[in-house]
């Protein structure tokens, strides 16, 4: 299960800032272009090393699309700084870039000092502001190709320190402890500052990576530089403590058995739970999948148990009633000395927990720094509060059907009880009142009346204020306005009348009603009850 995976950490992606201040040329630069020479080549662990300058939007964009095809991306940033002789050289620096706030952090004062010494026309960092890098975040420097070597290991004493840097062939400069000593620090310093260390010049260093620039001609920078280590700046930070056993190109990646093929469980007793049976799997990544309870934690479990050290599981400790054994694509038995679990971080451990992780929580400091008035779960806030208010309007529409029911209920109960009534009374003769026509509707309303009639007020204004124009023009509006004016009020005669008409006759329908009820009272109390269900049911 050991893990070789292909890495470059130093290549371009935008136009960064040169140590003369200029803009430096990227050619032929898209995100398609970009992820096709990853992709083709396997990279599992980039990192866009831009001169003098992080621009974290190209770095988060680049970042998602990377995580999106199973690439790691690193933040880094590729340095110009002189010794004390004056000469340039420049290296690569490579931060952790878990931490999305030291990032960001990180990416504003090295663009800050960047532009402010652009100002001059020579962008050069000081050996103090690159020990403020490594002070402040965990960093990584790799040395610029042919300029620099070497690995500055986490030392005690002066001694240790010179010897640590003089392992210039190691390729790597890094200080391991998170608070740096400010002895350590002024070591360091002062080497940084050595014109010696820079002028043995050979292939070692930064060369393993690309420096590519050019990205429809990746494949010609490509170095197929391998790292056995799981693709993080942990895993990097791993394997440059033991470069000779942790990198190789890829003709020099020893070809050794790597992966569990087949998985043998047999039972030790009539009290095994677990029948005998063979699970087989293929290199690279397996996927279990199954329902809830169907035994996929157990397979987890047992693996881990088995290969590696796990504590006991009460839960499963009915396994002791059988024998597991692994094998590898050669035939050969495995045991947890044969296999390498303990890759970069745990890969293990990574795989059980990520589905526990919630990346949309991850991701929201990141879009908040880049656009400040981000607010989280907005469309799903708006669906909830849609969705809460349909579930409101639901009750209320409920609550008033419920009242609706009730009170047809009511009234169909009112009106049973009435016909039930009429037809006790069916014997009684009476004057039908209730067969008279029902009142006519008013051809207009009170309001539509008001609004007619103010009119006449606007006409009084208009007549008056027409006396304005000059004689020509009140010859030409004059006639057209009484047209108007007669219009209105031969109109207005004909609506009054229609009115009033239909009052007077709703009125006499009225009268009649009133008398055929009072004639019908004066017959007999049974009457007068008829009378009463019956234009109370004809009216509902």
């Amino acid at each position: 299960m050991s893990e070789w995976n292909a890495i470059d950490l130093h290549m371009h992606t935008v136009v960064g800032v040169t140590g003369d201040g200029k803009s430096d040329r990227i050619e032929n630069f898209t995100y398609k272009n970009y992820l096709y020479s990853l992709k083709k080549y396997n990279i599992k662990l980039a990192s866009p090393t831009n001169h003098n300058i992080i621009d974290m939007t190209n770095y988060l964009l680049l970042k998602y699309l990377s995580m999106k095809c199973g690439i790691n991306l690193l933040l880094g940033v590729e340095l110009d700084a002189d010794t004390e002789l004056g000469d340039n050289y420049h290296f690569v620096c490579l931060f952790d870039e878990n931490d999305f706030n030291k990032c960001m952090q990180l990416a504003k004062s090295i663009n800050n000092k960047t532009f402010e010494k652009k100002k001059t026309g020579k962008v050069r960092f000081t050996g103090s502001e690159v020990i403020d890098l490594i002070k402040n975040y965990n960093t990584i420097i790799v040395p610029h190709g042919d300029k620099s070597r070497g690995i500055y290991e986490d030392s005690g004493n002066e001694e240790k320190i010179r010897i640590a840097l003089q392992k210039v062939k190691e390729g790597f400069v890094k200080v391991f402890d998170n608070r740096p000593s400010d002895w350590k620090c002024e070591m360091l310093k002062k080497y940084l500052n050595d014109s010696k260390m820079f002028k043995n010049i050979d292939e070692f260093g930064g060369v393993l990576f690309s420096d590519n620039r050019n990205w429809s001609e990746y494949g010609k920078r490509c170095k197929n530089f391998y790292m056995n280590a799981e693709p993080t700046f942990k895993g990097f930070l791993h394997s440059i403590t033991n470069p000779e056993q942790r990198f190789a190109t890829s003709d020099l990646i020893p070809r050794k058995s790597n992966y569990i093929s087949k998985m043998v469980i047999k039972t030790n007793n009539d009290n095994a739970k677990i029948a005998d049976q063979e699970i087989y799997f293929n290199s690279g990544y397996n996927c279990v999948i199954g329902k809830s309870g169907t035994g996929k934690s157990l397979l987890l479990y047992l693996i881990k148990k088995s290969l590696s050290k796990v504590d006991n599981d009460d839960n499963y400790k009915f396994i002791e009633n059988n024998t597991i054994e692994f094998y590898d694509e050669k035939g050969n038995i495995m045991d947890s000395t044969s296999l390498n679990l303990g890759v970069g971080e745990g890969i293990i451990n990574k795989i059980l927990s990520v589905s526990n992780s919630k990346d949309g929580n991850d991701m929201y400091p990141v879009i908040s720094k880049l656009k400040s008035d981000f607010k989280a779960k907005v469309k799903f806030n708006s669906f909830v509060n849609k969705y809460k208010g349909l579930l409101l309007n639901y009750a209320n529409c409920k609550s008033k059907s419920e009242g609706i029911k009730t009170k047809f209920i009511s009234q169909l109960n009112v009106f049973k009880q009435e016909n039930d009534e009429l037809i006790k009374l069916k014997d009684i003769k009476i004057f039908a009142s209730f067969a008279i026509d029902k009142d006519d509707d008013l051809p207009y309303s009170s309001e539509a009346l008001a609004k007619i009639t103010n009119i006449a007020d606007s006409i009084k204004k208009i007549e008056e204020d027409i006396q304005y124009y000059n004689k020509d023009e009140f010859d030409l509006v004059n006639p057209k306005f009484n047209s108007f004016k007669d219009a209105y009020y031969d109109t207005n005669s004909i609506i009054f009348k229609k009115q009033y008409k239909t009052i007077y006759k709703n009125y006499k329908k009225q009268i009649l009603r009133n008398s055929l009820e009072s004639v019908n009272k004066g017959i007999s109390n049974n009457a007068a009850r008829k009378t009463t269900i019956q234009n109370g049911m004809d009216t509902k």
